[in-house]
This record gives C-alpha cells, structure tokens and sequence, in this order.
C-alpha cells in the first residue's frame, strides 16, 4: 500500500503502490499520505494521555483508552502541576500559602490519573502514572521522549478564535513543538 522512494518518503494512497520520487513531488494521483520513513509502522508501544483535569480532557481520555487497547499498548498518564499557577506571586509572605496550593494541585493532579488509571486497568491496559512540576507543554515533550512514546492523545476546548491568539493552548503548544505524532481530541466548550 505504501512505497519508500528515493529520499526515504513513504507515498501511501488506496490500492496504490508506487515509489515516489521526492525531488519531484510525485506518488499516485489519488489521495495520499507522505511520511518520513522514520513513522512508518502506526504500531504504538506507548501513548501519552497528558491531563489537566478540565472537561476538555474526557473526551481524550476515551480515545487514548481506545487507542492503546487496538494496538495493545501501554497508556502513560501524566499531569503537570503548572509552576506558573502557584509561583507567579513574589515575596517571602505568600511562600507558605503557595506550598499548600502546590500541595493541593498535585494532590488533584494525582487523584486524576488515579481515577484515569482505574478506567485503563478496567479495560486490561498496563499503565504508568507520572506526576510533575514545570511548565506544561515542556513537562509533556520533555516525558514523551524520556518515556519512547509513540504517540500522544491530549484534548483540547475548541475555544474561539480570538482565546486562542490571545493564550493559545498547551495542546496547540505539544502539537507545534513535539517532534513524534500527537493527535488533539477536541471537546466543543458549552457557552452560558
């Protein structure tokens, strides 16, 4: 179905095989994928499920848990605790008060992929659990390449357009930065 041409690109189109010709941006007149000969086997060993506990994640959740079921993989379940979140304050006054906010994120955080851990074992999927501090969209590429991770299932509020140039998203972030596949599972966001 797929041919590797002469500068390692992999032309995939239906019914089709056909060595493609890279310099010459040339496969099969159907509709095709091109990858580099680096991604070929879509076989996962490991995914990523990052989460941040908001109902954008639910969604994602059901997929990675479909996902690494299908290619009998392990699901790595991970939560950053945002050091933005509890250390954006300076001064020696608010140390404590922000320790026990710090506390009280990872131990939300862990409660989390606790609760995302007891679904995957449910459906006999080994799974690993991680906890850590940092900036998040770093925290989640920095884990995928320690860990080997194949793939990486994070979900997204699909917010307007004007949210996203004005924050963007961490989502949008792993998928721009991450140099191995990510897929966004999208969850539309009820307005009031």
């Amino acid at each position: 179905m797929g041919a590797i041409g002469d500068r390692g690109v992999i032309c995939m189109a239906p019914g089709v095989s056909r060595t493609a010709d890279a310099d010459r941006n040339e496969c099969s007149p159907h509709p095709q994928l091109c990858v580099s000969s680096e991604w070929v086997d879509p076989m996962y060993d490991r995914l990523l499920l990052p989460t941040d506990m908001s109902p954008g994640v639910d969604r994602a959740i059901d997929h990675a848990i479909d996902a690494a079921t299908r290619y009998d993989a392990e699901l790595h379940v991970l939560y950053v605790v945002d050091a933005e979140a509890y250390s954006s304050y300076p001064g020696d006054e608010y140390v404590h008060e922000f320790e026990g906010l710090e506390g009280a994120l990872e131990n939300a955080g862990r409660d989390a992929v606790d609760e995302i851990a007891e679904r995957a074992t449910a459906a006999d999927l080994s799974t690993v659990t991680e906890i850590r501090h940092g900036v998040p969209h770093e925290e989640i590429i920095d884990y995928a390449e320690e860990a080997d991770v194949g793939l990486t299932v994070i979900g997204s509020k699909h917010q307007s357009e004007e949210y996203r140039r004005l924050l963007g998203s961490v989502a949008e972030r792993v998928a721009r930065l991450a140099e191995r596949p990510v897929t966004i599972v999208k969850t539309p966001v009820e307005t009031a």
